[in-house]
């Protein structure tokens, strides 16, 4: 079985208005994707870690990871969601963009349903 790993990476900014298209953004790819990767050789932990450092220049060990969904996608797949946050930073990517999740773009329900529930104040992001 084929596991997809996928990450979440928000940017809640507390010193605007909840409201304001700012508040919250999350990483996305230069295509517009969520950052995915499977796991090949390496373990769960070793392909999230690659993941991260792939997109980011924020040390891994410094961010709190939460496993946050997992569904199958295909007969022989599936994929396991984890998200975090870090705090608005300057060139704190190193591929892809913080887009507002105001922006539009198509994204699958699924991980709209994620974004929608954990961009608001005070449920998950610390």
């Amino acid at each position: 079985m084929k596991v997809k790993v996928t990450i979440i990476v928000g940017q809640s900014d507390r010193s605007k208005n909840f409201e304001d298209d700012n508040y919250f953004k999350y990483l996305v790819t230069d295509g517009y994707f969520l950052p995915s990767k499977y796991i090949t050789v390496k373990d769960e932990k070793q392909t999230l870690k690659e993941l991260h450092e792939e997109y980011l220049n924020v040390f891994y060990d410094w961010v709190n990871v939460n496993l946050t969904a997992f569904r199958k996608t295909k007969i022989d797949e599936c994929e396991v969601v984890y998200s975090y946050n870090i705090p608005p930073m300057i060139n704190a990517e190193k591929k892809g963009k913080f887009i507002s999740q105001n922006q539009k773009i198509d994204l699958d329900d699924f991980y709209g349903e994620i974004l929608s529930t954990r961009s608001r104040p005070g449920f998950f992001w610390s």
